[in-house]
C-alpha cells in the first residue's frame, strides 16, 4: 500500500465497480450507523454488514471515520466513471473494499495542497473540509427538532401572511406536516435503499403517510447519476476537475437518493441512499431550500428583476423568533432585551435584534438569514470572501452593531439597564451552518473594518443552539465570550466549541420540539 494516491489513481480503481450496487453497500453501512454515536442497529440491514460490525466494528475504525470515508467513497465512485454496467460490486469485508477505503484515506492532490501557503489559505482549506465533515457529526434529533419549530410551530405563532403549508402544497402538492412525516418514515426505514412502499401501522399516520404522499416525496429527494455529476462539474461533467471534485458542495444535499439504472441485485425502480444523514437534512431543514429556490424561480419566470423573495423575507422573521426562543432560556441574573420591541419608538435607525446583559457585559445579536453566497461558503476563497465583505450585506450589519455598541459605551441610551455596561460584544448570526466563519471571514473583516470588528464574533444556527443550551444551564456567556475573544487561538473557533467544552452538547428546546413532533405521530416519549 502506497503512502498516498492521486485522484486519477483512485478513479482508475473505483471505475471498475458496479455503481449502484456499490453505492448500496455504502448506504447499508451508513444506515446501520445512521443514529450516530458508537453503537449501530441491525433492523433490516443486510446480514453480511451486521456480521462485519459484530466481528470487527469500530475495532478497526471508529464509526465516525467509517461515515466520513464511505461518504467520500460514494462521491468519488460517482465521479470516477463507474456505471451500472460493470460486473463487480464493492462489498464490506472484502480486500477490494479495504483497498478502496485505504486509497481514499490516503488521497492527496499536491497541485491543490501546495496552494496552502499562508494562514488564510489554510483556513480556507479547513472551511471546505468542514462543510462535509461537521454535518455528519451532528445529533440526529436536531434537524427534525429545528424543522418542527421553524416550519410549523413558529410560523403559526407569528401568523404571517406567507403561509408555509399553503406554499408547499402550491409548489409541491404536499403540506409541511406530510413532508416531515413522510420524510421521517423514509429515513427510518432506509437500509441502503429508499423504501417508498412503507407499511404504516400507526393510526394517526395512515391519512398522512399515504402512497400518494410518499410518491411526491420520492420526486423531491431523488435524482440520477448524471445529475449528481452535473451539479459538481457543470456542463463538462464528463471531465474531472480535481478542485470541484474534492470541494464542491455535495449534491447529496439536493438529491440524497439516486435511481438505479441497471442491476441484477437491485430493483430497477429502486433508489440507493449512500448517506442517510443527507436524506435526514433534505427531509427536515431542507424545506428552507425548497421554498427559497422555488420562489426565486418564480421571480425569474415573471421576469421581475428586483422582486424580493417572499419566502426569505418571511423566514427572516421566523429565524429571528427562533434565535429569541434560544436566548430566552437565559436564567437570572442574565437579562434578555428584545431591542426591536423595546426600542422601536426611541430611534429611527436600524438597530440590532437583541441584547443579553450579563453583569457589566452586554452581548448584541444581529440576526441575518444569510451572510455569504453559496460560492463563498463552499470554497472559502480569500478573494471571494473579500468581495462579500465589500459588496454584500455585511458592512450594514456591522454598522448597526457598532453604532448601538457605541451608544451603550457612551451612555447614550435612556434605558437604565445599560448604565453599568463596560464591555460590549457583538455577535452576527446567520442561518446556514458555516462552521469556520471566525477563522476564514473574521480576519478579513478585521483588516477592512478594524473598529467595527472589535469584540466581534460570527455565528451560525449551531452556535445559537449551543448558546441556548449554555444559557439554560446557567453559564456566564459574557465571561466565556470575553475569554474566547482575548485568546489568540480560541478567537477563531466556533462559539459552539467553547460552550460545549463547558457543558457538553445538547439543547432541551430542540429535544422538546422533537418530542412534540414524535407525539403527534401517536407515539408517546418518556
Amino acid at each position: 500500500m502506497k503512502e498516498s494516491y492521486s485522484l486519477t489513481e483512485v478513479y482508475s480503481y473505483l471505475r471498475s465497480f458496479h455503481l449502484s450496487e456499490s453505492l448500496y453497500t455504502i448506504g447499508a453501512i451508513n444506515s446501520a450507523l445512521k443514529y450516530g454515536g458508537d453503537s449501530y442497529f441491525k433492523d433490516n440491514i443486510p446480514e453480511h454488514i451486521t456480521y462485519w460490525l459484530d466481528r470487527f466494528g469500530n475495532k478497526q475504525v471508529s464509526n465516525f471515520e467509517m461515515l466520513l470515508q464511505t461518504s467520500r467513497m460514494a462521491r468519488l465512485l460517482l465521479l470516477s466513471g463507474a456505471s451500472d454496467y460493470r460486473s463487480k460490486m464493492l462489498m464490506l469485508g472484502t480486500q477490494e473494499f479495504q483497498t478502496a477505503f485505504n486509497m481514499i484515506g490516503r488521497l492527496s492532490e499536491p497541485e491543490i495542497e501546495k496552494q496552502f501557503e499562508n494562514e488564510q489559505t489554510v483556513s480556507s482549506f479547513f472551511g471546505r473540509m468542514s462543510s462535509w465533515q461537521f454535518p455528519l457529526q451532528s445529533d440526529r434529533l436536531i434537524p427534525l427538532g429545528r424543522a418542527y419549530l421553524l416550519f410549523i410551530e413558529i410560523p403559526k405563532r407569528l401568523n404571517q401572511e406567507y403561509d408555509y403549508d399553503l406554499k408547499m402544497r402550491e409548489f409541491f402538492d404536499i403540506g409541511v406536516l406530510e413532508y416531515l412525516n413522510c420524510g421521517y418514515a423514509l429515513w427510518q426505514t432506509t437500509n441502503g435503499t429508499l423504501d417508498y412502499r412503507v407499511k404504516v401501522e400507526l393510526e394517526p399516520l395512515k391519512s398522512i403517510v399515504t402512497s400518494s404522499n410518499l410518491e411526491k416525496m420520492v420526486t423531491l429527494v431523488t435524482g440520477n447519476h448524471s445529475q449528481y455529476r452535473l451539479l459538481i462539474r457543470g456542463d463538462n461533467w464528463k471531465d474531472s476537475d480535481p478542485y470541484k471534485d474534492l470541494y464542491a458542495l455535495d449534491p447529496f444535499l439536493k438529491i440524497p437518493a439516486l435511481a438505479v439504472k441497471n442491476s441484477t441485485k437491485l430493483r430497477t425502480d429502486s433508489f440507493v441512499v449512500p448517506q442517510p444523514k443527507y436524506l435526514l437534512d433534505k427531509i427536515s431543514t431542507g424545506i428552507f431550500y425548497l421554498l427559497a429556490d422555488r420562489e426565486q424561480q418564480a421571480a425569474i419566470k415573471e421576469n421581475v428583476e428586483h422582486k424580493k423573495n417572499s419566502f426569505r423575507n418571511s423566514f427572516g422573521e421566523v429565524y429571528r423568533e427562533y434565535v429569541k426562543m434560544q436566548l430566552q432560556q437565559a436564567k437570572m441574573p442574565a437579562v434578555l432585551v428584545d431591542l426591536d420591541t423595546e426600542f422601536e419608538n426611541t430611534t429611527k435607525k436600524k438597530i440590532p435584534d437583541f441584547a443579553l446583559l450579563c453583569g457589566d457585559i452586554c452581548i448584541l445579536f444581529e440576526v441575518k438569514t444569510s451572510i455569504l453566497k453559496v460560492q463563498a461558503r463552499t470554497y472559502f476563497e480569500p478573494d471571494q470572501l473579500k468581495k462579500e465583505v465589500e459588496e454584500g450585506s455585511l458592512p450594514k450589519a456591522l454598522q448597526q452593531l457598532y453604532s448601538f455598541k457605541q451608544a451603550i459605551l457612551n451612555k447614550g441610551l435612556s434605558d437604565k439597564r445599560f448604565d453599568g455596561i463596560n464591555i460590549v460584544i457583538c455577535l452576527l448570526v446567520c442561518y446556514e451552518d458555516i462552521f469556520v466563519l471566525n477563522s476564514t471571514l473574521l480576519p478579513i473583516l478585521k483588516e477592512k473594518y478594524p473598529e467595527m470588528s472589535e469584540n466581534l464574533q460570527l455565528t451560525c444556527i449551531s452556535d445559537i443552539d449551543a448558546i441556548g443550551y449554555g444559557l439554560a444551564n446557567n453559564i456566564n456567556l459574557g465571561k466565556l465570550l470575553v475569554q474566547k475573544i482575548c485568546s489568540k487561538i480560541k478567537n477563531s473557533y466556533m462559539v459552539a466549541i467553547e460552550v460545549e467544552s463547558e457543558i457538553g452538547r445538547g439543547n432541551d428546546l430542540l429535544k422538546a420540539s422533537f418530542k412534540r413532533f414524535i407525539e403527534q405521530l401517536g407515539v408517546k416519549m418518556s
